[in-house]
C-alpha cells in the first residue's frame, strides 16, 4: 500500500478554495465594529431604561410616605389594596 500526500501547492489550493467564502481581515473588523457599536447602543439605552425605573419606583415610594401620613393625619383607615 503505497501513501500519496498532496504536494505544497496542492495544499494551498484545497485551502484557499476552502477559505473563499470567508470576509477579507478587513471585511470582519469593519462587521465588528459596527455590531459592537450597536451592543453598546443597547448597553446604554438599557442603563438609561434602568434610571428611569429607579426615577419612578423613588417617586412611588415617596407618594406611598405621603399618602400613609395623610391617612394617618386625618384618621383614616388604611387603604387596603
Amino acid at each position: 500500500m503505497k501513501l500519496v500526500f498532496p504536494t505544497r501547492e496542492e495544499v494551498r489550493q484545497m485551502v484557499k478554495d476552502e477559505t473563499k467564502h470567508l470576509p477579507s481581515k478587513d471585511d470582519f473588523f469593519t462587521r465588528m465594529d459596527k455590531l459592537s457599536g450597536e451592543i453598546q447602543k443597547v448597553r446604554d439605552e438599557q442603563t438609561l431604561h434602568q434610571g428611569q425605573h429607579d426615577e419612578i419606583n423613588t417617586k412611588l415610594e415617596r407618594h406611598d410616605k405621603r399618602i400613609l401620613r395623610t391617612e394617618h393625619a386625618l384618621k383614616l383607615p388604611p387603604f387596603a389594596d
